[in-house]
């Protein structure tokens, strides 16, 4: 069966959607938990097709997620330092592709 990546791309919008207004009732760390989740599908969405570049940084940080979202609800402190240092990775790796495309600079 061929894939179908407008439905996948579809389930991961609706995901964010309908994230929102659950994240109005919910603790601060699964409000955090539900958007690193919806990363990891658009992630998951890039993984292995086609359409998308391969992209050693984003397979580690998939990795990485999978190894740690657990911690949310089983250490919601440890899930928040990890948090701060996986944003911080994401952060470091965005200013580096911006600068080798030349799109920033210092």
């Amino acid at each position: 069966m061929p894939e179908d990546h407008d439905q996948e791309l579809f389930h991961a919008i609706t995901h964010f959607v309908c994230s929102a207004p659950v994240s109005l009732e919910e603790s601060r760390v699964l409000g955090a938990m539900r958007l690193v989740d919806g990363a990891h599908r658009l992630m998951l969405l890039a993984d292995g097709h086609d359409v998308f570049r391969d992209d050693p940084f984003l397979v580690e940080a998939r990795a990485d997620y999978e190894a740690h979202v657990d911690l949310g609800m089983s250490d919601p402190a440890a899930f928040k330092n990890w948090l701060d240092s996986f944003v911080a990775r994401f952060v470091a790796e965005e200013l580096r592709r911006a600068r080798a495309a030349g799109t920033t600079s210092g």
